[in-house]
């Protein structure tokens, strides 16, 4: 299986694929392929569980056979080689496509010091082997922490770790919102051994700005 990333603000991925060769992703995820590429629902093992109802297989009926998936947004997608000891954590909503052997399992972070029931971030920690591609939101900077050292970050830039980083959500109420629900931040507390994946640019954010125009409306 070979790949090429290309584009500037909007990227895709064009993978290559022989007879026989799969890839996952949600319903909807492909931009286009090949003709010997074989759409067909995915089963209950592998990426996607049986709550992913709607989610693909794309199988490679002939050898040197296509499909490319274009990120939704401006942003960067990068690959990851998933395997033991190299597991990932990252936010759900930053699923390209994965080999099927590469497993998801999804959480919701537990958000300390909200006392409104805060929904938070969803995230998936991908186990297995195979190769992952996740789509980031504008820049990425990748950084090295060591054993004990944190990082503290808005929890929307704060997009993918290694599975040896440990996190922790917290809700930071502002000064408006003390004594009265009201809106505040989350932030994501990382502690190192391993590599983190900050962007620039989190959907939540661009949420953030667009909503004084749309409540005008």
């Amino acid at each position: 299986m070979n790949y090429e990333i290309w584009g500037q603000a909007t990227p895709a991925v064009t993978i290559h694929l022989d007879k026989g060769e799969t890839l996952s992703t949600h319903e909807g995820g492909m931009s286009w392929m090949s003709a010997d590429m074989e759409m067909t629902p995915a089963g209950s093992k592998g990426l996607f569980g049986p709550k992913e109802s709607f989610s693909t297989n794309y199988v490679a009926k002939a050898d040197n056979q296509e499909i490319t998936f274009s990120a939704t947004r401006s942003g960067e997608i990068k690959v990851f080689d998933i395997a033991p000891g190299k597991e990932i954590i990252a936010q759900e909503s930053l699923l390209l496509c994965a080999e099927p052997t590469v497993e998801a399992k999804t959480f919701q972070a537990n958000i300390s010091g909200s006392l409104y029931g805060n929904p938070g971030y969803m995230y998936q920690q991908y186990e297995g082997q195979g190769k992952l591609f996740l789509e980031f939101r504008g820049a990425v900077k990748q950084k090295y922490l060591e054993a004990g050292e944190k990082l503290i970050a808005e929890s929307g830039n704060a997009a993918a770790w290694e599975a040896t980083v440990s996190h922790e959500v917290q809700f930071v109420r502002d000064s408006k919102s003390m004594l009265f629900k009201g809106k505040g931040t989350l932030i994501t507390v990382l502690t190192g051994p391993g590599k983190v994946y900050l962007q620039t640019a989190p959907v939540i954010e661009l949420a953030k700005r667009l909503m004084p125009y749309i409540e005008d409306k």
